[in-house]
């Protein structure tokens, strides 16, 4: 099952799904989008709902929908088995920037005035760590730490509050930012341990030039965080692709919304299933 985003001006996003059918997997209901930052909790929206028994009439199943807010959505396709309820079977985090609602972030000084901050000159986050244990009967926290770098935009102000949303695979959680670049969570209670940004070679006291590195550390830590999430980049002992004790690849998605900018990486990464299948790990390849 794959997901194919194209995210628009206006904040349209639209969805082509190519669909993959077995004996057990036989229709798709539709497309949901899941915001958490509604009410403190998991927003979920059912787009064309579909009910067929025919692969032909979803090869190329196309549905859109309007954001009016941006934040970082999960976008999942939601399947009918023979029995029982329907279930996702493929997601991906979805950062929509407040260029695309029309709510871009502006900075207020007593210098300049309103200025909308400048657009960083790149989206795409450089990870310089990644570790992971999970834990598949959900006895014991799954923990996940994630280390990376992204641009900030121009006129930012460090030592102002700031809205900062991040989502490991597709577990998203909300934050607000401190003037010590520290996280606090605002949606997915007993998610995140400990958020920091570290803002490198910008004084306090003045603007952003734009450009200029943070430094994100984010820890997760929480049982439950594979069916949370992680089941749907690949996290799951059930898969024939890596034998107990063996070593395979995954693509583990990495998103961020800043004050309003999209950063997002499919990080490459490595997926280690120990022998007696009971628990796993990632960490970044060696190179």
């Amino acid at each position: 099952m794959e997901i194919k985003v194209k995210s628009t001006t206006g904040g349209t996003v639209a969805f082509n799904v190519g669909t993959i059918y077995n004996d057990y997997l036989v229709g798709i209901d539709g497309l949901l989008i899941e915001d958490p930052s509604v009410n403190g909790g998991i927003f979920a929206q059912l787009l064309d709902p579909v009910d067929t028994r025919d692969p032909s009439d979803l090869n190329q199943y196309l549905s859109s929908y309007h954001f009016t807010t941006n934040s970082i959505y999960r976008v999942s396709v939601q399947n009918t088995p023979f029995l029982g309820n329907g279930r996702i079977v493929a997601a991906i985090a979805v950062p929509i920037s407040g260029a695309e609602t029309g709510t871009p972030k502006i900075h207020v000084t007593p210098h300049t005035g309103a200025r909308i901050l400048g657009t960083p000159p790149s989206l795409v986050p450089v990870t310089k760590s990644l570790k992971a244990k999970f834990v598949f009967d959900g006895s014991k926290a799954d923990t996940v730490t994630y280390v990376g770098t992204i641009k900030l935009p121009s006129d930012f102000d460090i030592t102002k509050t700031h809205d900062f949303a991040i989502s490991l695979s597709t577990v998203i959680v909300n934050t607000t930012i401190d003037g010590k670049g520290k996280g606090t969570s605002t949606s997915n209670p007993g998610v995140l341990k400990t958020l920091k940004i570290q803002y490198k070679g910008v004084k306090k006291g003045t603007l952003t030039k734009g450009g200029e590195d943070a430094i994100v550390t984010a820890t997760y830590s929480k049982a439950g965080l594979i069916a949370a999430g992680f089941l749907y980049d690949g996290i799951d002992a059930t898969l024939t692709d890596i034998k107990p004790g063996a070593t395979g690849s995954r693509h583990i998605q990495v998103a961020m919304l800043f004050d309003g900018f999209p950063y997002f990486i499919y990080q490459p990464a490595n997926f280690t299933l120990s022998k007696d299948s009971k628990t796993g790990t990632l960490a970044l390849p060696k190179k």
